[in-house]
């Protein structure tokens, strides 16, 4: 894997064991909105960093660093407020500043490689990034006025976050096959 993929696959880590964690609790009857309070932020994070080091140049990183502070004190302000399901403004925020960074780097990609895209291992990280927090912006910033309308419905509708997350990790799947094992140097 190439360094700066790391924090990306921890991304993909802390995803997988927060699903299992909810799925325990939930066939528990326990209620889960907290994991997804501490998940989201820790992940958007993970991915900054991912992109920040993805990026590489300087300027790029004062650039990122200011986004992250950006994040994290819009999100100090939201739960400062009342307890909503998802702090939406900084979500949306964040997931705006990744669709903007991803997308850059699946542009240079584009003009860079020497493969065809869907044989590149980085295209499928960085699709698998951009396919959930791109389309997933418009419904996250409608999800609790949904709730406070309809939560039935808004349960029913959060079955387009599950595609996306099945979107995602399954191109997460495909850039871990591709990834190549590096020649031994003895």
């Amino acid at each position: 894997m190439l360094p700066e993929q790391r924090a990306f696959f921890a991304s993909l880590i802390l995803g997988f064991a927060v699903e299992i964690t909810s799925s325990l609790l939930q066939h528990s009857s326990r209620h889960t909105t907290w994991i997804y309070t501490l998940y989201i932020p820790l992940e958007m994070m993970l991915l900054l960093h991912f992109a920040r080091e993805a990026l590489g140049r300087v300027r790029w990183r004062w650039v990122i660093g200011v986004a992250a502070l950006l994040y994290l004190a819009l999100l100090a302000f939201e739960a400062s407020g009342e307890l909503i399901i998802l702090r939406s403004k900084s979500t949306l925020l964040g997931w705006s500043i990744l669709t903007f960074l991803i997308a850059y780097l699946m542009v240079r990609l584009a003009e860079d490689s020497l493969l065809p895209l869907w044989k590149d291992q980085r295209f499928w990280v960085y699709l698998s990034i951009l396919v959930f927090v791109g389309p997933a912006i418009p419904y996250v910033g409608l999800l609790n006025r949904v709730y406070a309308e309809d939560p039935r419905l808004a349960s029913e509708l959060f079955v387009i976050i599950e595609v996306l997350f099945i979107v995602r990790y399954g191109s997460a799947l495909l850039a871990g096959f591709l990834l190549r094992p590096r020649p031994v140097v003895p």
